[in-house]
């Protein structure tokens, strides 16, 4: 029986053997590989959170839709937040905030870009790809109604509902929000009319980190 050892070396090790032996094309080649390959496992893992969202709203109403978001955060983000990771961190500045906000943008495969003037940064989304592509795909799952935690709109998916959700638990809990949210609003069919803003006011939010410290 023959072993395949090389079944085993992961692309991120190909691009790394190919930086080190000065392959330029290899490498790049591997890092699109890289890429390219995570963007459809994202999507499904998105696809299937909104899914099982969609059932739980189906068989035991919208207000468990809320209820399982809260709990999400309670069990993975809260974690995060005490470990000064996610939520209020005095060690984090307005700037630090938005460039860990870019990173996440990017890990999600969206189209975005930045905007700064002296009061605040501006991060604007016209495409998401988590939440705006599980809206364009017509995923079921969406409010039926308008609630705080959906940006008090109708037609918004459950998984994009996780933002209000996740930034009302920061604020009742007496923490700074890391960013304020402006969902783009939706037509009558429930389409993204336009794109998301998120932003991050300077003096709000490094005065209130460092009166934590």
């Amino acid at each position: 029986m023959k072993r395949r050892d090389d079944l085993i070396v992961s692309v991120k090790q190909r691009a790394i053997d190919a930086v080190k032996a000065g392959d330029t094309e290899a490498a790049v080649k591997y890092i699109e590989e890289l890429y390219n390959g995570f963007k459809p496992l994202h999507s499904r893992y998105c696809e299937w959170l909104q899914l099982l969202m969609a059932y739980i709203g189906e068989k035991l109403g919208e207000d468990a839709v809320e209820d399982v978001l809260k709990r999400t955060y309670e069990e993975v983000y809260g974690v995060l937040q005490k470990a000064g990771v996610h939520g209020a961190n005095p060690t984090l500045s307005a700037e630090d905030l938005v460039r860990r906000w870019a990173a996440a943008n990017h890990n999600h495969f969206s189209d975005f870009y930045v905007e700064e003037d002296d009061e605040k940064y501006t991060m604007v989304i016209p495409f998401c790809g988590s939440g705006g592509m599980l809206h364009n795909a017509d995923r079921p799952g969406k409010t039926s109604k308008p609630y705080p935690w959906s940006f008090d709109q109708a037609g918004v998916t459950y998984y994009c509902c996780h933002e209000p959700v996740f930034e009302g638990i920061v604020t009742e809990s007496g923490g700074t929000p890391e960013i304020h949210l402006y969902s783009p609003k939706c037509d009558a069919e429930g389409k993204i009319g336009h794109e998301c803003k998120w932003i991050a006011y300077k003096n709000e939010h490094d005065k209130a980190n460092q009166d934590k410290k």
